[in-house]
């Protein structure tokens, strides 16, 4: 057998769809390749695009086996038996991953939901996970379960906590011992800016795809996809041709695509998935970048990786001041930021910008540099580099 000369990192989840923790994941190995070798682990359902692209990178994965057993909990039985598979389900997981060769390994979960998890894989070696939203602990009883929760993570020295953006972290405060707070370190979501810039290239200058506004995510009620709506029905009244595209991952339901016809949006709104991108990222980023405004009007947010890519491509952001989104976006320097839920200023700034395109290009340039200095992957890499040596 043929001696490993790098350590192995295991990147693994439990979701079937793929988003911004997997691009996050994704661009770490990448960052990282000349330091550790890296693998996947996911479930075997998840989007045979994810393969192709893991694929193309040279990276090895493994596929978790799955039943599929995910049923809607209603009643208190229902929501028992649901917790019950849930546990079983992260017991078969975890029995899964010991069995796999790694030094190193960091998942897509966290002690709100996978605390078992998380302590099974520690028996075999470091465990690092991610925090990309703060804490929510509304209420004396979930606080008290967040505080035994992560004074349990505080003595078992193996499983690291990562937070995402500063938010994140500052949203620890009161569910968890001060001192473990600090030793949280920050790995920012970041951005491959040599991916970015070989799209910027191959899309050539100026080159449209007739949308002039894009949305990235899932088309879920935290998202705001009600919000952007009715600022496009506003829209409508004083530009009737402008187009906007929202890129999800599945298909809309049908009750999904009545709501979305009772705004009256017509030819002017369109959702496409993933799916009919055969799942590439080069098609996703190529229609980000052709768009003249990228808007993310969600109510919750960590620092999500789809304005940082749009602030790398050279596409104006509209985004909700909310969590960890502010870290990226100063309003009217880098991007614009509205509260969550005001459809109205929504609608003022697409007239604005749309109106006079060339207003936004001092704030494109300012984007650009943010992403450069604090949300390169290049740059995160070093810290998450120096947080991995630290357990080896």
């Amino acid at each position: 057998m043929t001696k490993r000369l790098s350590p192995k990192i295991l990147y693994a989840w439990q979701h079937k769809e793929w988003g911004g923790a997997q691009i996050h994941f994704l661009q770490l190995a990448k960052a990282l390749r000349e330091n550790f070798e890296a693998e996947f682990a996911f479930p075997e359902q998840a989007s045979a695009g994810f393969n192709t692209l893991l694929s193309s990178q040279g990276f090895i994965y493994h596929k978790i086996p799955r039943r599929n057993n995910s049923r809607p909990s209603r009643g208190l039985f229902s929501k028992v038996f649901f917790h019950l598979r849930k546990l079983c389900r992260d017991i078969s997981d975890a029995r899964f991953l010991l069995k796999k060769e790694w030094d190193v390994i960091h998942v897509d979960a966290g002690p709100w939901s996978n605390l078992i998890l998380l302590f099974l894989l520690s028996l075999k070696g470091p465990v690092f996970y991610t925090m990309h939203n703060r804490v929510t602990a509304p209420g004396n009883i979930r606080k008290t379960v967040w505080l035994l929760k992560h004074h349990l993570l505080a003595i078992l020295p193996r499983i690291n906590c990562l937070a995402s953006n500063q938010d994140a972290k500052r949203g620890l405060k009161g569910t968890a011992p001060e001192w473990w707070i600090e030793s949280v370190k920050i790995t920012y979501t970041h951005v491959d800016l040599k991916e970015i810039d070989g799209v910027r290239e191959s899309l050539g200058e100026g080159e449209q795809t007739g949308f002039e506004i894009c949305t990235v995510g899932a088309f879920i009620e935290r998202k705001g996809f009600r919000v952007l709506l009715a600022a496009l029905q506003a829209l409508k009244e004083t530009k009737p041709n402008v187009r906007a595209l929202w890129i999800g991952q599945g298909e809309l339901s049908d009750e999904q695509n009545r709501m979305i016809s009772s705004f009256g949006l017509g030819e002017m709104f369109k959702y496409i998935s993933m799916a009919e991108l055969q799942n590439s990222r080069a098609k996703l980023l190529m229609l980000v970048a052709s768009a003249r405004v990228f808007c993310l009007p969600s109510y919750v947010e960590g620092l999500p990786i789809a304005v940082l890519e749009s602030m790398a491509l050279g596409t104006t952001v509209i985004a909700t001041d909310v969590y960890g989104i502010p870290e990226a976006i100063t309003d009217g320097s880098s991007g614009y930021l509205i509260s969550a839920g005001d459809s109205e200023t929504l609608c003022r700034v697409f007239n604005q910008l749309l109106s006079s395109p060339h207003e936004s290009n001092g704030i494109t340039a300012a984007a650009r540099k943010v992403v450069e200095d604090r949300f390169n992957s290049d740059v995160v890499a070093r810290t998450l580099f120096s947080a991995y040596e630290s357990v080896l």
